[in-house]
């Protein structure tokens, strides 16, 4: 029993400790008579066992009473001296997140289990090869490869709970694993040559997809405890013991169970999940200059983005599109965009802001938090321009906040202000996004202060696709975004670009340059620090969205 309790310590998941006691009293209001480790008595041995697929569990207990053991093994044991009056095993919690015990069970038909139960059926004689799909076991989990292989994923994991911050090397051995379990012969092959290492990156990836795939958790989490009952059914092995204890697997766990405390009772319906979308869009072909084709913008990548599940959130979804091209605009284009994004949003409007000189996205955003919309604000706004799959890099990136935003799982009152874009700009290098002239002036004016910060101490994303949270953009009053709005759309932006006359050139008209020098500087206006840090940097950011954000030149591989 030691063994047992030592390998459950240290991947911390407890219930082998209550084997002490005669009998344990469960939250189902149940009391178990606990079994002990047999010990100078052999059982018959001709018994294989067969994993129940999916959640499950077997009616009724072995000789009509509540008997269960602290162990795997032991319960095994037990249940094949008990001969045809128990069936199989079921793991099923006792004290919720704190004890797991193994029953024996009587009947031998699964029931689906609504608590994530895992059962086992005992097959005792002779069982054909190829008989209901029974195969034969994997071998025993091993660690001999641990000390060659896989100590830097160790290691990385222990930097990332510490930090809360994922490295190169974490997404690199993570990765490693991952592919390996795919190409290689399954978790259960990996787990033969390095247990503790497979444990882990199921950990980790279970964190990663805690906010997006309930699915894939529940498939993982269900190959966790397999392996993990699997080591916990081999013979005493001091080695296996030792090693598992090194790797972080309690801190990992302690981190998931973390999330489901927090996020006990997510929302699941109503303005806790409502998302609008906020699109800077054009309907004319037109080049961005600087010799750049002439394009047109479409839409038809955020019907795609929608499109799954589309009929659960339609009521908890809107869309404004910023028409931007003024008189330019095509007939017709509200009449062509609401029909083809209405099947995915209750709300599809299509309004046209015009400004004196071209201020693109920065009169659309603005025109959004300055109107009436102010009021009534959904808990998450994405603004995009609507060539959005230009500018975020992976896609899977914008994919992923959606799914989480809209399962409720992401906490709106601590979730930060979140740039979607690829391009991190540190001001004190960028050449095109500061003018030490105009870039001071434009801060005072649009902030109301009398000082302005050095460039250096300004750092943020290029290109303005953003996620923030209506908490965020209510820190600021409506009078101030209007008051945005009115500076943004009218002349006087581009001629405070310069100390004399009223001036405005080409060059600064093509390039939008007053909406330019304000790209970087939109955290700020949600309530972030001068220096917003890099996404994979970020502690308070899900362990999905670092993974996602570190750069591709970050990362190389030896």
């Amino acid at each position: 029993m030691r063994r047992s309790a030592s390998v459950l310590g240290a991947i911390g998941l407890a219930g082998a400790a209550a084997a002490s006691e005669d009998s344990i009293s469960c939250d189902s209001g149940e009391r178990f008579r606990l079994l002990e480790p047999l010990r100078g008595v052999a059982s018959p041995g001709s018994c294989s066992w067969q994993p129940v697929e999916g959640a499950s569990f077997l009616p009724g207990y072995a000789g009509g009473a509540p008997v269960a053991a602290g162990s795997l093994a032991t319960a095994k044991a037990h249940c094949e001296l008990l001969g045809s009056s128990c069936s199989g095993i079921t793991w099923q919690p006792c004290r919720w997140n704190s004890v797991m015990l193994y029953s024996l069970r009587e009947e031998a038909e699964p029931k689906v289990s609504p608590q994530g139960e895992i059962s086992w059926l005992k097959l005792c004689g002779a069982v054909e090869s190829g008989d209901d799909g029974w195969q034969e076991p994997p071998g025993p989990p091993g660690v001999e490869q641990c000390a060659e292989g896989f100590q830097a994923l160790r290691v990385a994991a222990e930097e990332f709970y510490d930090s809360g911050v994922v490295n190169v090397n974490l997404l690199i051995n993570m990765g490693n694993v991952l592919r390996a379990a795919a190409s290689s012969g399954g978790w259960h092959h990996i787990a033969a040559h390095c247990v503790p290492a497979v444990l882990q990156t199921l950990l980790l990836r279970l964190e990663e997809r805690f906010f997006i795939d309930h699915t894939e958790q529940s498939s993982l989490e269900e190959t966790y405890f397999d392996i993990l009952h699997h080591l916990l059914s081999i013979g005493d092995s001091h080695v296996v013991v030792a090693e598992t204890a090194r790797w972080p697997l309690r801190r990992g766990w302690n981190r998931i169970q973390g999330l489901r405390r927090r996020l006990q009772s997510p929302v699941e319906t109503g303005e806790g999940q409502s998302v609008d979308f906020v699109l800077c869009f054009c309907s004319v072909a037109r080049s961005p200059g600087g010799g750049y084709p002439a394009v047109e913008d479409e839409l038809g990548w955020l019907a795609e983005l929608l499109a799954p599940e589309a009929d659960l959130h339609r009521n908890s979804t809107r869309i404004y599109v910023k028409e931007k091209c003024g008189d330019a605009a095509a007939p017709g284009a509200e009449e062509s965009l609401r029909p083809a994004l209405l099947p995915f949003a209750h709300v599809v409007e299509v309004v046209r802001v015009d400004d004196e000189l071209r201020a693109d996205d920065a009169t659309a955003y603005l025109h959004h938090l300055a109107g009436s919309n102010y009021d009534d604000l959904a808990a998450w706004t994405f603004f995009l321009h609507a060539d959005a799959p230009e500018h975020v890099h992976p896609f899977r990136l914008l994919e992923e906040v959606l799914a989480a935003a809209r399962s409720g799982m992401l906490q709106e009152d601590t979730f930060p202000f979140l740039y979607l874009s690829h391009n991190y700009l540190d001001l004190g290098t960028s050449l095109h996004t500061w003018d030490n002239f105009a870039s001071p002036r434009l801060w005072r004016r649009i902030f109301g202060s009398t000082l302005a910060p050095p460039r250096e101490a300004v750092k943020g994303y290029c290109c303005v696709q953003f996620l923030v949270p209506r908490r965020r953009a209510l820190l600021r009053a409506r009078e101030w975004y209007a008051a945005a709005l009115s500076y943004f759309a009218s002349a006087a932006s581009y001629f405070d670009l310069f100390p004399w006359s009223r001036l405005v050139t080409w060059q600064d008209l093509t390039c939008r340059t007053p909406a330019q020098l304000w790209m970087p500087w939109w955290h700020v206006v949600f309530g972030e620090e001068l220096a917003c840090p890099e996404r994979h940097q970020d502690p308070r950011l899900p362990l999905f969205v670092q993974l996602r954000s570190i750069p591709p030149d970050r990362i190389h591989c030896c």
